[in-house]
Parts: structure tokens; C-alpha cells; sequence
């Protein structure tokens, strides 16, 4: 809900102190007052954790300090607030809460997909479709947040900031600061996609305070009796070969500390301190025109596949974050002033609870599907569809065979999948909002040589399934993996927890409205706060 205008009482009060209004009628004072409209904020900031539950604001807000609290004391928090559509994978989020589309506007149905068409099978990623160097045709076919402030205004300003590479799509087409931390470890670089390199502050910004960070160990800040609730820090099934327990060691190689800070809370920390200083730099919100600053924070996505939730790495990650978040947002203060920003924080998607964790628990659920069965179950597939030449009958071949696995729910060709009617309440109705003929999601297989998707198949494992590409992943239409946390913040916005359904496509619209722009294109969320009854 919007913030009424400021009471007439309250502006009367003020107004006695100041000698010009002590002749004033209190009548005339208050019918003034009443018509002073809010001010517009002058910048909007939209956080995406990766990889974030819904739950960990509930489990771990005892323990929270910082920007967490901050957002949930005095912000407006959305407990019922989903991902709605079915493959629930980073980039598909990530693109979702940019544009306020479903990936069936957008286009970006999964991490990676098989894309079948006139020209055959083509493997296709999100920056394949948002790469225009060298003349490749740029295909997201739906405006981001930044493009839609951008148009209604071009001399407002934006910045697209990351612990990983989603900034790449955040900024649509525009060219201008969009700065990412690459996966092989290079801190905040940028392509010629939007400048042809990183401005001296930026480079100065990874050859100081990235490299401190990097060299920095990794040690726990869990209170005794929040680690006294978890599991043992060093539980057998975590992280494969790797480390299991604190304290994580800045590797003595000083050429390896950069790839291994992508793993720690500390990325995160670098990215929001790094957001704080583009926002200094640029002068975002230093004036009248509403800028954008767009932030992706990769860390807990990174330690959650590695160690899973509810581990002790993961539960210090989010008690880091909350912690880095509290000092940007009092940055933001300073930088911008009080009253004069808001924020509208969410998550790409969720994640499954392990196996093993779902035994520490006491349930007998969960099973864990080895790669080798995956494998199985491609080359079941394949065997099953050979020599069959119509296309739908060759799909429809291999998916009957891939139900006969006894981990999987079901399976579907483009054809069945087609015919679905969009729906978030229902498992289809999922399916279809992340429909896009042609693409077929490489989740939850990813066998390169033996792509079920290239056969047009959908393949979707039962609940609780974990495919043993680490220690958790996410990806599926389960409410374990699309439950978010989604909470706005800002002067205008009423405190309070909503009762109202909420999904990450209602995320860009709303801070739209907040800003009073207009989305470029038709998009398929809402204003929450528009809708929204209050308090």
C-alpha cells in the first residue's frame, strides 16, 4: 500500500515553529498539507539472492542484525510469494523479476535448452539470446526494468552489478556500467556488449579491496545457539571431495584466491560494497530523475549446491549477507538520503532439502539419483525413439519410456505441452507459463551427448528427487524450490506483512510504481502495492 500523504497534524506541528506560519489559520495550514503530495524516490534498487528460501527469513530473523531485519521491521514482507513457472533455474528467475514476464513472454526457459527448429538442435543459453557482438541478433523479446526507466526518460540513469553473470540480461539492450563477477574468477569485468572496458574505479575497486577480501579466511559468525539447531559442521555428504567444516583458509596461492572467493559470503560483501560505490560514482539518485540499480548475489547459490541448506556454511552465508545488506542500505542513506530510495528484494528461485537432511529430520522422503542413472535413463530414451521418424511419435516414444523410471513423475513432448493452459495453481499450468515452442529445458538431465531435450522431450522427477549434480540443486515446480522471500521497502510503502499472493514477476511493476514509470511492453505481473489492502 502506498503511504498517505503526510498527515495535516503533523505538518501543522512543524509549521508552529517557524515564525512565517504563526499567523497562519490552522484551517487553511491543514487543507495545504493535506494536498502535499510524497516525494518520488529518486532510485530504485532491486536485489535477486540466489538461491534464497523463503524460510531462511523466517528461521534465522531471530539472528539478524542488519539489512534483513531492517527490511523485515520496516518494510512491507510478502510471506506468500512464489516463482511461477516450472523450471526453476537462475536465469529464468533471474530474467523474470527483470521484466515482469513469464519466460513464455520472455523467452529464457531454462539455464540452457535445446532449441529445435529449421536449422536442427542447437544448444541455446540465456546470453546467447542477450549477446549482440559480432552481429548476433539479440532475442530477449521482452524490456527490463533498466530499459523501461531508460525510455521514459533518457537521461535517468542505471548500473547492473553482480556476483555472477545475470547482470548480462538485467540491462536488456542498453549499454552503460553493467559489471560481473566471472566464474573463472576475473572480478567485475564487463564486455563489449554495453562498454568497451571497466572504468579506472572499478579496476582500482578489484586490485585493492577484492584482492583484501580474497586473501581473507573464511570463518564462522554462527551464534552458539543457532549452531547448537544445525546439523554437525562436517556432515559426510557435503561438498563431494572438498572441505566439510570451518574455518575455510584463504588458499596461500595468491592466484587461486580469486576463484575461491566465488564460494564465500565475501563475494556478496565485494558486490554490495561495490554497488555502494557505483552509486557514488554515477551520482545514482542525485537527482530528480528516478535512476535503477540492478544486483545479483550469486553467494548463497554457490555454498548451497556445495554444502546444501541448513549447513553451517550456508547458515553463516545468510547471516553474512545480512550483515553486508545493512551496511549498503546504510550507504544508500548517506549516498541518496533517508526516504529518498527504495528496494524490492527477492530470489530467483529456491532450493530442494537433501536427502540426507530430510533423514536428520526424521522423514523418509528423499532420494538421491546418481549420474550414472541419469545416463540410464538418456540412453533408454534414445533406444526407445530409434528409428522412428516422425518427430511427435519419436518424442512420445522416449517420453512413455522415461516414466518407467521409478524417480521420475512424468514426462511430456512440446506437443502435450503446447496444449497446456497457463496457470501458477497447477503443475501444467506451470509448464506452460514456461513454454516457448521450440526450446526444450535441458533440466533436470544436462547429459550434453545425450540431450533428452533434442528428442522434444519435458522431463519432470517425482518430489523430494535429487539429481546428483551436488549437494543441492533446484530447478523443479516444487514449492521447496519456489517459495521466495519478497519484501519492498521504501518512505512510501507501508510497513507490514501482506496477506496477498505475490510472485517474482510482480517485482519489476511495482517498483515501477514506486518510481511513477510506465513498463516499455505488456507485462504479465502487477503492482503489489497498488493491489495491496494494507495494514
Amino acid at each position: 500500500m502506498r503511504a498517505a500523504p503526510i498527515p495535516a497534524t503533523i505538518l501543522w506541528l512543524a509549521c508552529l515553529a517557524q515564525a512565517a506560519c504563526t499567523h497562519a489559520p490552522r484551517a487553511e495550514v491543514a487543507a495545504e498539507a493535506a494536498q502535499v503530495p510524497a516525494p518520488t524516490p529518486r532510485l530504485a534498487v532491486v536485489v535477486v539472492v540466489d538461491q534464497m528460501r523463503a524460510d531462511y527469513l523466517t528461521r534465522y530473523r531471530p539472528y539478524f542484525t542488519g539489512g534483513f531485519q531492517r527490511l523485515l521491521s520496516e518494510g512491507r514482507d510478502f510471506p506468500d510469494a512464489w516463482v511461477d513457472h516450472a523450471y526453476t533455474n537462475s536465469l529464468p528467475g533471474h530474467t523474470t523479476v527483470l521484466t515482469g514476464a513469464y519466460p513464455r513472454r520472455h523467452g529464457i526457459v531454462d539455464n540452457i535448452w535445446r532449441e529445435i527448429g529449421p536449422a536442427g538442435v542447437e544448444l541455446k543459453s540465456a546470453f546467447s539470446v542477450v549477446d549482440r557482438r559480432d552481429g548476433a541478433p539479440y532475442a530477449l523479446d521482452a524490456a527490463t526494468l533498466p530499459e523501461w526507466v531508460v525510455a521514459q526518460d533518457p537521461r535517468a540513469k542505471f548500473a547492473a552489478i553482480g556476483s555472477n553473470d545475470a547482470p548480462r540480461v538485467y540491462a536488456g539492450q542498453l549499454r552503460g556500467p553493467v559489471f560481473w563477477y566471472a566464474r573463472d574468477g576475473r572480478p567485475y569485468i564487463t564486455n563489449d556488449n554495453y562498454a568497451p572496458a571497466v572504468p579506472d574505479w572499478v579496476v582500482a575497486f578489484n586490485d585493492g579491496r577484492v584482492r583484501e577480501l580474497a586473501g581473507t579466511d573464511w570463518r564462522s559468525s554462527i551464534p552458539a545457539a543457532l549452531a547448537a539447531q544445525l546439523r554437525p559442521d562436517d556432515s559426510a555428504f557435503e561438498n563431494g571431495d572438498g572441505q566439510r567444516a570451518f574455518p575455510y583458509l584463504a588458499p596461500a596461492d595468491a592466484s587461486k584466491r580469486l576463484a575461491w572467493l566465488t564460494g564465500t559470503p565475501a563475494a556478496d560483501q565485494a558486490t554490495l560494497e561495490l554497488a555502494a560505490l557505483a552509486t557514488e560514482r554515477l551520482e545514482l539518485g542525485a537527482d530528480d530523475i528516478p535512476d535503477v540499480l540492478a544486483i545479483s548475489l550469486n553467494s548463497l547459490d554457490e555454498i548451497g549446491h556445495a554444502y546444501g541448506p541448513f549447513s553451517h556454511e550456508q547458515t553463516d552465508a545468510v547471516l553474512k549477507l545480512d550483515v553486508a545488506l545493512g551496511r549498503f542500505m546504510a550507504r544508500l542513506d548517506e549516498l541518496v538520503g533517508a526516504g529518498q530510495w527504495v528496494m524490492a528484494l527477492t530470489a530467483d528461485h529456491g532450493v530442494n532439502t537433501t536427502p540426507e537432511q530430510r533423514r536428520l529430520d526424521g522423514s523418509d522422503e528423499g532420494v538421491r539419483v546418481s549420474q550414472e542413472t541419469a545416463r540410464e535413463l538418456a540412453e533408454a530414451a534414445y533406444a526407445a525413439a530409434e528409428g522412428i521418424e516422425d518427430p511427435v511419435a519419436r518424442a512420445a516414444a522416449a517420453a512413455r519410456r522415461i516414466e518407467r523410471f521409478p524417480f521420475i513423475e512424468r514426462a511430456y513432448t512440446e506437443q502435450e505441452v503446447s496444449a497446456f493452459v497457463p496457470d501458477p495453481r497447477t503443475r501444467e499450468g506451470l509448464l506452460a507459463l514456461s513454454y516457448r515452442p521450440g526450446r526444450i529445458p535441458e533440466h533436470p538431465l544436462y547429459i550434453r551427448d545425450l540431450a533428452v531435450a533434442a528428442l522434444g522431450v519435458y522431463v519432470l522427477p517425482k518430489q523430494a528427487v535429487m539429481m546428483d549434480w551436488g549437494t543441492a540443486i533446484h530447478g523443479s515446480p516444487y514449492e521447496y524450490d519456489r517459495r521466495v522471500p519478497l519484501v519492498v521497502y521504501g518512505a512510501s510503502v507501508a510497513p507490514g506483512t501482506s496477506a496477498q499472493r505475490a510472485a517474482t514477476v510482480d517485482v519489476a511493476p511495482t517498483l515501477a510504481g514506486l518510481i511513477g514509470v510506465r513498463p516499455r511492453d505488456a507485462v504479465d505481473g502487477r503492482d503489489l502495492l497498488e493491489a495491496d489492502p494494507g495494514p
